[in-house]
């Protein structure tokens, strides 16, 4: 995960470089120097000041958090922990897959109005399938949890995505992007790093369990403190147009 962690900062920072050229009268303007920290800045205004945005972060933050444990030591726990070998995990991975597919599926058949009420309602259901998985060992229960959170993967992106394209106007979008996604993978390196010495102390189930626990209560608290389970598509794009007075 150290090593994958540069290339997520890169990824994001390359997002930054993006440029955009707008002709007015056969001119283009001449972009001043320092235009890509301005705009990085921006971004980080925007997220702070947003009422959506801000808590999409947090949560998003939150989620890397509790599935790092997942992604660090699914392996170890599956053979390990639960004796199964090469051909479970396989299994554990078509599942999650196919939940994935099945529900990106579904998503592109039906509206959706609530997109953050989605957001949210799913990292719940995530942290759940991550908490059944890591309390108990019973196959199909790991195949049922591992298909659900899939299923939830696809659910917890689509709105993700959507929001920011729904609140945010179109010029400001790579830089919100760029630092939702920098500041909420951040956690992933350090999360994982954590899970391997906190399972050889506890378990790697119980770890997995722990971090399933941290999504649900961070979703309950999204929940209840936060606008972004209630607003609706006129919200958001009420928020965009306000957006652009930042």
């Amino acid at each position: 995960m150290l090593i994958i962690f540069p290339f997520y900062i890169a990824s994001a920072c390359l997002v930054l470089c993006i440029k955009f050229s707008s002709k007015e009268e056969g001119a283009q303007e001449q972009k001043p120097k320092g235009a890509y920290f301005k705009k990085l800045k921006r971004g980080f205004v925007l997220v702070r000041n947003h009422h959506i945005l801000l808590p999409l972060a947090v949560y998003c933050i939150l989620l890397n958090i509790g599935s790092a444990p997942w992604e660090a030591l699914s392996a170890i726990y599956l053979s390990e922990d639960l004796g199964g070998g090469s051909v479970i995990h396989s299994f554990i991975r078509v599942a999650t897959a196919t939940g994935a597919f099945l529900m990106g599926f579904i998503l592109t058949k039906v509206r959706v109005n609530r997109y953050g009420l989605l957001f949210v309602s799913a990292g719940i259901i995530e942290g759940i399938a991550l908490f059944i998985t890591g309390m108990n060992s019973v196959l199909l229960l790991l195949l049922l949890a591992a298909f659900v959170l899939g299923a939830t993967i696809s659910a917890i992106n689509v709105p993700e995505h959507t929001i920011i394209q729904t609140s945010v106007a179109d010029e400001d979008q790579p830089q919100v992007f760029a630092v939702i996604r920098m500041i909420s993978h951040v956690m992933v390196p350090l999360g994982a790093l954590i899970s391997g010495y906190a399972a050889a102390a506890f378990g790697a189930g119980k770890v997995i369990a722990f971090g399933g626990l941290i999504e649900i209560l961070a979703g309950i608290a999204i929940l209840t403190l936060t606008k972004l389970s209630k607003t609706n598509r006129s919200d958001m794009i009420r928020d965009k147009e306000e957006s652009l007075k930042m």
